[in-house]
């Protein structure tokens, strides 16, 4: 059996960011804590797509991080992606992974 993947990046678990706590587990790990702009509310089954993406629409921005789940834990996920990449053909947005938006960013600055 393998092992599972290491993360390389952290954030607080919901809204749970305790800055000295996040922070420190964070530095032990060696991982830079990611700050973000808009939760997609996946995780709430009571979210249909429509609502979801109505939320996020007026949110996403140039530089902003949203948070999706890909574990499993997200309900429409992959619609609501899709939906909103393609919205962004329509603007000047240009999806991005963080470690796309990231690149050559260092964790001391």
């Amino acid at each position: 059996m393998s092992d599972p993947p290491h993360p390389s990046l952290g954030r607080g678990q919901g809204r749970a960011y305790r800055r000295g706590v996040t922070l420190g587990v964070a530095r032990e790990l060696g991982l830079p804590i990611v700050l973000w702009s808009a939760a997609s509310g996946d995780p709430d089954p009571h979210l249909s797509e429509t609502d979801i993406v109505a939320a996020l629409s007026g949110r996403v921005h140039d530089g902003g991080v949203v948070i999706f789940h890909a574990n499993g834990r997200g309900w429409h996920t992959r619609d609501v992606i899709r939906d909103l990449y393609e919205s962004f053909a329509d603007s000047k947005l240009r999806p991005v992974t963080l470690a796309e938006m990231m690149h050559d960013c260092s964790a001391e600055r």
